[in-house]
């Protein structure tokens, strides 16, 4: 599980995680920012050996730091969007164009504007996470086909490509556990409300990434001190990462005397609550909120009725939701009118009729027989139970075969072909398998897989026509710059120097500029030392070229562990002159270059799916670098001896490959 660092995504992937457990399906959290690259390790050097199978379930704002998972044998991801499938499928819809033709009535006309919903970098991290997204397999929603059948239809439709699968609420629906403090004793919002009447309590909270100014803190304390009803208000600035680390609080000048003076009535809470459970609670009534969709969720499944007051991102669209086309809640606060205060008389106003009204008692009805039927779906057989139960026949119905991985069987990994054999790990679901549609990328990602493909083969190349220049062109050099067989030997070796600059730099220079930039960078001096030592004109430019191709291989092999091309060297030395082989050199260089613009970053997934085979297994690189001269000494014609090495190389490396595949039985 790779959760977005906001509380409210936060918790939506802890209650998955629970749902999927209960399946005896381990799972591994990776909870904040920082340890994201820390997971990523895990799940290269430890899951993927030890489990059969590895699902990849991130929040839709995590794609970009998840996409390495298609680098991952026997791997699957599935992003886990984290609003409601109505404000989801909004979003796509309007940003695809209004294509999709949808029934009259499927799109409210008071559809509030996306205008101040989200801050310009958030719009820019998302467009980040949107190139990645078309590498997963399927989406998951926290949601019930009770309240988004019709959306999540819309997103089928949308992407017709992939499976959807709506199978909230995540939350607990029974026999929840009551909240305790380290010593044990509940917690005490639900002491409080032990002591009051059944749905006299209106619970206010506002998320944990919000915080109201002073002047609205004070309106609303005015409201809530004006009413009737008992309240629960918690009241604290937004998140600063733990919820359970209370930081200095603001103080507020009006609230001086506000909690003694409500004493009676009122329970004001500035650290964490237990918002679940005070939901669940028989005493609370009524719940105003932001409309954070984990909220909603809750509030819908214990059946409280909501006073909408949205803040920002999908919260004007899920009050709509809410109170237009699920009408289990009224509007405290109309999105067109969000720069405006909202006064103490429109919050009491609110209040009243949520809670004390004829209107509010409909609308509390309704909430409750929606809850009701919430909580059935995810009982046995019911609607989002089936889904679940689908969702996870999905995940364990295949058992992929990866004892070795060759690169045509990377290929078709790559292009949602992988031959699998099918093997079922659980218990056949009430849903039936034929039912399910097998996985496959989308022609557009595969696009992508295959582009990136060949531009890392590219970074390949460089590495292998480093590797193999120095024996095909040895006699050439020497003769025409007149180098004795020291010089040379200088020559041959600097590459390695190079090698270990640039390793040196590389780790670095990868954190700092991606891996898509420190291959740029690599080429840089690629393209340079090629350069060189086609012009040379003497030792130095020679060994300076030479250099610094080992310097651009060293911060290569950082992100593309593999070579390829060496044989081919070889054998083309072997009819062109030393000019013109570093010539071509520059080919694969010119290719990574003008392919990295068209490609995500982190092409360097071809490391373990298909080139790792393609390194050679011939004999050391000093063999190699000066095969021309060690066949001449044993009576051999220089061309005879890099033939030999580039059959060598070809023949050992298909022995490790197919030998270790073949299976005699």
């Amino acid at each position: 599980m790779v959760p977005f660092p906001a509380q409210g995504h936060l918790n939506q992937l802890l209650h998955l995680s629970r749902l999927i457990m209960s399946y005896n399906i381990p799972i591994h959290y990776a909870c904040i920012a920082t340890h994201i690259r820390q997971a990523m390790l895990r799940v290269h050097g430890e899951l993927s050996s030890k489990a059969r199978r590895i699902i990849v379930i991130n929040d839709s704002m995590m794609a970009y730091v998840v996409q390495d998972v298609v680098t991952i044998p026997n791997t699957e991801s599935f992003t886990f969007q984290s609003v409601s499938a109505f404000a989801c499928f909004l979003y796509s819809w309007e940003t695809m164009g209004k294509t999709l033709e949808t029934n009259d009535n499927v799109i409210p006309n008071d559809l509030p504007s996306l205008e101040d919903c989200f801050t310009t970098e958030f719009l820019d991290s998302f467009a980040t996470q949107y190139d990645f997204q078309n590498l997963n397999s399927g989406c998951l929603y926290n949601t019930c086909r009770i309240l988004d059948g019709s959306y999540m239809d819309l997103m089928e439709k949308l992407e017709d490509d992939k499976k959807h699968w709506a199978i909230g609420p995540f939350n607990p629906v029974r026999n929840i556990a009551e909240n305790k403090s380290s010593n044990g004793s509940r917690h005490k919002c639900l002491q409080w409300l032990d002591k009051e009447a059944p749905n006299s309590v209106i619970y206010v909270s506002f998320g944990t990434t919000t915080a109201m100014e002073d002047k609205q803190i004070e309106e609303l304390a005015i409201g809530l001190e004006q009413i009737e009803q008992k309240f629960i208000w918690v009241l604290r600035d937004a998140d600063r990462g733990d919820v359970f680390i209370n930081g200095e609080q603001r103080k507020v000048e009006f609230l001086k005397g506000f909690e003694e003076r409500v004493i009676d009535k009122g329970l004001v809470v500035r650290d964490w609550a237990p918002q679940l459970e005070i939901l669940s609670h028989p005493s609370t009534g009524a719940f105003m909120s932001h409309c954070g969709w984990n909220s909603c969720m809750e509030s819908i499944t214990m059946g409280v009725p909501i006073a909408a007051w949205p803040m920002a991102s999908d919260q004007p669209r899920n009050t709509v939701l809410i109170t237009s086309l699920l009408n289990v809640g009224i509007v405290v606060k109309d999105w067109s009118r969000r720069d405006q205060l909202v006064t103490s008389s429109t919050i009491e106003n609110a209040v009243k009729t949520l809670m004390a009204s004829k209107e509010g008692d409909e609308i509390r009805k309704r909430a409750v027989d929606m809850g009701e039927a919430v909580r059935r779906a995810m009982d046995e057989g019911g609607v989002s139970r089936m889904e679940l139960d689908s969702f996870i026949t999905h995940i364990t119905r295949h058992s992929l075969l990866w004892t070795e991985i060759d690169l045509n069987h990377s290929f078709k990994r790559i292009t949602g072909q992988c031959e699998s054999m099918e093997e079922e790990l659980l218990p056949r679901s009430t849903i039936d398998v034929e039912d399910i549609p097998p996985s496959g990328a989308s022609s557009s990602a595969t696009s992508v897989l295959v582009l990136s493909t060949m531009v890392a083969l590219c970074g390949s190349m460089c590495t292998g026509c480093a590797s193999g220049y120095s024996s095909p062109s040895e006699y050439g050099i020497m003769e025409d710059l007149g180098l004795s067989m020291s010089a040379y030997s200088v020559f041959g070796s600097i590459l390695t120097i190079g090698g270990v600059i640039g390793g040196l730099i590389s780790g670095k220079l990868a954190d700092l500029i991606g891996r898509k930039g420190a291959m740029w960078f690599s080429e840089l001096f690629n393209f340079a030392g090629w350069l060189a030592i086609a012009f040379a004109k003497n030792a130095w430019w020679l060994d300076l070229g030479r250099l610094s191709v080992g310097i651009g291989i060293g911060i290569i092999c950082y992100v593309l562990m593999s070579c390829f091309a060496v044989s081919v060297i070889y054998f083309v030395g072997n009819v062109l002159t030393w000019r013109t082989l570093a010539l071509i050199g520059v080919i694969p260089s010119l290719l990574q270059v003008v392919g990295l613009f068209f490609v995500p970053e982190s092409p360097r997934w071809l490391v373990g799916l298909g080139l790792m085979f393609l390194q050679q297994f011939g004999g050391v690189s000093a063999i190699g670098f000066y095969a021309s001269s060690i066949f001449v000494e044993a009576g051999f014609s220089s061309s005879i001896g890099t033939i030999s090495m580039a059959l060598s190389q070809e023949s050992q490396g298909a022995h490790s490959h197919f030998g270790a595949n073949w299976d005699p039985g």
